[in-house]
């Protein structure tokens, strides 16, 4: 649902439980990023490094991590 203006406030100062906006941008422009985001667009996959931040910081967030080597069943 897109809103303006005036009918924008109503929305929001009449709602009764919760009220979500996402913000999003007309184009997804990162100079650093262009090349990866191009081979993203090109195959659909995402190719990241297993020691990159982003996903280190995510994996411990979660609580969950990969163990560095099989479980071993003596």
């Amino acid at each position: 649902m897109r809103l303006d203006g005036e009918q924008w406030n109503e929305y929001f100062e009449s709602f009764e439980r919760e009220a979500f906006r996402l913000e999003t941008l007309p184009t997804y422009s990162v100079a650093a990023e262009e090349d990866e985001y191009a081979a993203f667009l090109a195959t659909g996959r995402l190719e990241l490094p297993d020691d990159d931040p982003w996903l280190t910081k995510v994996d411990s967030t979660s609580g969950l991590s990969v163990p560095l080597s099989g479980y071993a069943t003596d």
